[in-house]
């Protein structure tokens, strides 16, 4: 009888007996239970990989309409610059001639009007462009040739010696060509402003052009030959060679100068660029109107709307159950994910909702601009062409009512849009909105001279009170900045006081649909996580831009709900999973030594028996062999 074979399996010695049942057939049913929760981790981290990629594309479909919003909402400055770029504030300038036929106006001139320019109509006459100095030399026969004392190049145009420009001596040796000259000229182009350019005229016509490079006579150029005479016998082209020259025009009715005719300092507290060609016929007026530009107010709302309605068309793929068994799809991700769910329900609450703070009889909604909160068949312009629900679209495809709105009332649609606030005093400015802000109208009492006040036990800051409808908060006061506290009417909200007081002040807000917007996307995805490690120690996290910051868990507590947080407890889970499965493993692999020893020994015990029992039978043969 056969005591069994010993056989290598993977890195270890495993004996197989006599019957056909391998060790190693034993071990895996023994050890099935532990591998099965093993598969069964590895594909669950495997399902938490694909919700981290579909929050990741949410993140950016978020980010992108994060943008759009910031396009239509009014952008905050410490400095409360008129011309912060806003669609709203987009401007478009005009030119008109007096004598279109003859005289086009982008034949003399050209203007640009920088967002948030006032619009209005300015009027120009151009007396004479700007002009630089360049003196033009004649006569030169050649480009490399000796044009010195009696050279082929030139018939001795120049002499050897120095001369200097602005202050700068270049020197001319026997020999030199015209080349030769210019390329000293240029090398001190940096120090004199002058540059040198040679001409060819004809086959053997030549001409060296000295001009200033920048216009106006603040910008001509000298040149003193009084010691050696080297440009005495040049030829002098009066003819086409030009004086330095300011612009000299009529703006508004006002005559004003200036070295170039590129000018953007016409008015201190606005970007406005006035680019000057050519001198305009007498009697020629030129009309600059800076309007509001509508095209580029109509393209940011419907981009708005465009970037919503992929965030929409993204929500019902993750959202999409089988029509028959009622369950989510394969595909939907993240149909049970609370922050995903709570997210997609707050925009469509935003865009369904109304401005803040607005007069009864104010446009407050998208609905009064033709817009609608409706669903889709599949007619977006997504590669699927995916059905969605509440997405934004105009009524009856048409944007007529969008188109008229603008025209006839573009601040009325800014508001539904724009945070606004009217304050009494040019000492505040508000400087940050927020959703949690409820109050429409407050005011401020400001005296540095108070001292703090005591309530509770509590030692409070008195010299900035906010006071709505009759009650007194007092807000976070640190140097010149304001901030509402929580819970108050003015929660979040920051504005900079540049005032000494004392003084009271009326403020008034308004909040539109894009800056609600905005504001709720900044939380939302203003931060994504870094390493897994990192995450769960509350170490680490990319702010918008890719840049690291440090945060502690303590930090962390106001981000709950957003998408970072999402991804955060996914991790998490993710980690603890991969825990599971390590620990699964190093059991699967301490119970399948034990159950190889076990096996081993018991083969072992039989191999030994059949040895014997062999033994005794050949013994028992051999004995009745003899006999």
């Amino acid at each position: 009888m056969s005591i069994g074979n010993l056989e290598t399996i993977g890195d270890k010695q495993v004996i197989t007996g006599s019957s056909g049942i391998r060790a190693k057939d034993l071990i895996e049913v023994d050890t099935a239970p532990l591998q099965k929760k093993i598969d069964t981790s590895t594909k669950d981290v495997e399902k938490l990989d694909e919700k981290i990629v579909a929050f990741s594309e949410f993140t950016l479909l978020l980010t992108n309409l994060k943008k759009a919003a910031d396009a239509l909402r009014n952008p905050f400055s410490p400095m409360n610059s008129s011309a912060e770029a806003n669609a709203f504030k987009a401007r478009q300038t005009i030119l008109l001639s007096s004598d279109p036929v003859n005289s086009p106006p982008l034949n003399y001139a050209s203007a640009v009007a920088h967002d948030g320019a006032t619009p209005t109509k300015h009027t120009l006459q151009i007396n004479n462009v700007a002009t630089s100095m360049s003196e033009i030399y004649t006569g030169f026969t050649s480009n490399t040739a000796d044009v010195t004392n009696g050279g082929a190049g030139g018939v001795g145009l120049f002499s050897a010696g120095t001369f200097e420009i602005n202050g700068y001596s270049i020197t001319v040796d026997p020999g030199d060509s015209l080349s030769t000259i210019a390329s000293r000229i240029n090398a001190l182009n940096k120090s004199t402003g002058v540059s040198a350019t040679i001409q060819q005229t004809s086959n053997k016509n030549f001409t060296l052009k000295i001009s200033s490079d920048a216009t106006g006579i603040a910008n001509a150029f000298s040149v003193s030959d009084a010691a050696d005479n080297v440009l005495g016998n040049l030829n002098f082209d009066r003819i086409n060679s030009t004086q330095a020259q300011d612009a000299n025009f009529v703006f508004n009715g006002q005559v004003t100068t200036r070295s170039l005719n590129t000018i953007t300092d016409l008015f201190p507290n606005q970007e406005f660029t006035l680019s000057l060609y050519n001198n305009s016929p007498p009697g020629v007026t030129i009309t600059i109107e800076v309007a509001e530009n509508p095209k580029a107010t109509i393209t940011a709302i419907e981009t708005f709307m465009a970037e919503y309605n992929k965030v929409m068309v993204f929500a019902y793929k993750q959202t999409e159950r089988d029509p028959k068994k009622g369950t989510y799809k394969d595909t939907a991700i993240l149909g049970k994910e609370s922050e995903f769910y709570t997210t997609v329900l707050r925009l469509v609450s935003i865009v369904s909702g109304r401005a803040s703070g607005l007069s009864a009889n104010a446009m407050a909604s998208l609905s009064e601009l033709g817009i609608t909160v409706t669903k889709s068949d599949g007619n977006l312009s997504d590669k699927e062409k995916t059905p969605a629900k509440n997405i934004l679209a105009f009524v009856n495809d048409n944007s007529a009512k969008l188109d008229t709105a603008i025209s006839q009332n573009l601040f009325g649609v800014a508001s539904i849009f724009e945070f606004k606030y009217i304050s009494s005093s040019n000492d505040l400015v508000v400087t940050k909105s927020s959703n949690a802000t409820t109050a429409s109208s407050f005011t401020l009492d400001i005296d540095r001279s108070r001292e703090n006040v005591n309530i509770n036990g509590n030692s409070i800051q008195d010299k900035v009170r906010v006071i709505v409808d009759g009650v007194i908060y007092r807000p976070n006061f640190k140097g010149k900045t304001i901030e509402g506290q929580k819970g108050s009417p003015i929660e979040g909200l920051k504005m900079f006081y540049q005032g000494t007081g004392p003084e009271t002040i009326k403020v008034d807000l308004s909040q539109g649909i894009a800056d609600k917007m905005y504001n709720f996307l900044d939380d939302q995805v203003r931060s994504v996580p870094s390493s897994v490690d990192d995450l769960l120690d509350g170490k680490q996290q990319f702010d918008k831009d890719g840049n690291v910051l440090k945060k502690g868990n303590k930090d962390l507590k106001d981000d709950k709900g957003t998408m970072f947080m999402a991804v955060k407890k996914i991790m998490g889970q993710q980690k603890l999973i991969q825990d599971n499965i390590e620990k699964h493993q190093k059991k699967l692999e301490e119970q399948r030594e034990k159950l190889l020893k076990s096996h081993s020994r018991n083969e072992g015990l039989i191999a030994k028996s059949n040895n014997t029992r062999d033994a005794l039978n050949n013994q028992f043969k051999a004995m009745w062999a003899d006999k």
